[in-house]
């Protein structure tokens, strides 16, 4: 009888941990699927550098099954491998922390060949038409399906409105000072190439390396001779890096560095601040763009120093109540509020919005603009 009874406790005991280690395995894939185990803290300057004589420069990843087909490209490129990580960004080492933070990828004039043959393969070079100057650019697409370069190849713009208004406050900038455009969240670069034809120097920051090189591609069609900056990271407070979460509509410029979408994404991307663009600027006065899919609040809690440093006018600004928590659209008013900014209609800047934090507000698009420029701002909008 007590054999017995032994038997079935070891049986049972065997059960239970052989559950546990189902439940702990199940946990930590999700923990790595999120980017949650991604967070570094280390002040090791090698803390993400890999064993580079293991690690093949190239890995078998292929897209799941009925995912868009834009998703695909450089899937098969490890990153981590030092030919990739070394041959990236400016100064530093992709994925290597520097005083405890990842620097601001600046990308390289020469790339990589296998990430520019990758990005050519999966392109096709349509034409934008600048709203104020109605000349053609150069502008390097999807081939594949995205809502974005789909706009581009049969208009030849995209948020055609937008552009407009934020070509005419730029040129209206120029006559008097010398200005820098920054487009957080760039994408393809509809606004960035848009702005750059304008002769305005341009930052451009995307969380997806694969809208930056097209950027690249764009400006080099158009043997652009003004300054261009293409900087790889996503904002946040915190140092980690993690994957981007894809839509399952064939939307490139809806991913996100949460969870939540329908695929997961092969490259990790670094963070950085908004005060990390500060060095970069060169001029006194900067108009801004910031469309970065609910991850607005991280930039302006990061840019205390970037707004301290330069005169911002205007700010066009993606506001999705849905993106965002009450805190995060509370944080934003109050710090606009504090820098004397008013909430203004993108469809006529002489309205005020009451009250942009109001979830009923469905407008996508606004311009916060500093109350001493009202004036010059609604002048160039004429």
């Amino acid at each position: 009888m007590n054999l017995a009874r032994q038997q079935r406790r070891r049986v049972l005991k065997d059960i239970i941990t052989i559950i546990l280690a189902m439940m702990l395995a199940i946990i930590i894939y999700k923990l790595l699927v999120s980017g949650s185990l991604m967070q570094i803290c280390s002040k090791d300057n090698n803390a993400l550098v890999p064993d580079h004589g293991t690690v093949p420069a190239t890995i078998d990843n292929p897209l799941p099954s009925g995912a868009c087909g834009a998703y695909s490209e450089l899937r098969n490129v490890n990153f981590l491998h030092k030919s990739i990580s070394e041959g990236i960004c400016k100064g530093a080492a992709a994925y290597t922390i520097v005083d405890s933070a990842f620097p601001l990828c600046r990308l390289k004039q020469h790339l990589p060949q296998v990430l520019i043959k990758g990005v050519k393969a999966g392109s096709r070079e349509a034409t934008l038409k600048s709203p104020v100057s109605q000349r053609s650019i150069p502008c390097f697409i999807y081939s594949c399906k995205d809502i974005i370069s789909a706009a581009v190849y049969q208009s030849h713009i995209f948020e055609a409105n937008s552009v407009l208004i934020l070509q005419k406050i730029v040129k209206k900038f120029q006559e008097k000072y010398l200005v820098t455009f920054v487009d957080v969240g760039s994408n393809i670069g509809v606004f960035s190439l848009s702005v750059l034809d304008l002769g305005v120097p341009v930052i451009a920051l995307d969380a997806n390396i694969r809208n930056l090189i097209r950027i690249k591609l764009s400006a080099e069609a158009a043997s652009s001779p003004h300054k261009l900056h293409l900087l790889w990271n996503f904002v946040s407070t915190r140092v980690y890096f993690t994957y981007l979460n894809l839509p399952q509509q064939c939307n490139v410029g809806g991913a996100t560095n949460f969870g939540g979408k329908s695929v997961v994404d092969t490259i990790p991307v670094m963070s950085a601040t908004a005060d990390s663009i500060v060095p970069l600027i060169d001029t006194k006065l900067v108009v801004l763009k910031v469309a970065i899919e609910g991850s607005e609040g991280e930039f302006f809690k990061s840019a205390q120093k970037l707004f301290d440093t330069f005169t911002i006018p205007v700010v066009h600004m993606k506001w999705l109540n849905w993106q965002m928590s009450e805190e995060e659209r509370q944080f934003m008013i109050s710090f606009f509020a504090e820098r004397r900014y008013s909430p203004r209609s993108i469809k006529d800047a002489s309205i005020v919005v009451a009250n942009p934090a109001d979830r009923k507000f469905q407008c996508d698009r606004l311009l916060w603009i500093r109350d001493d420029y009202l004036g010059l701002v609604l002048e160039s909008l004429k």
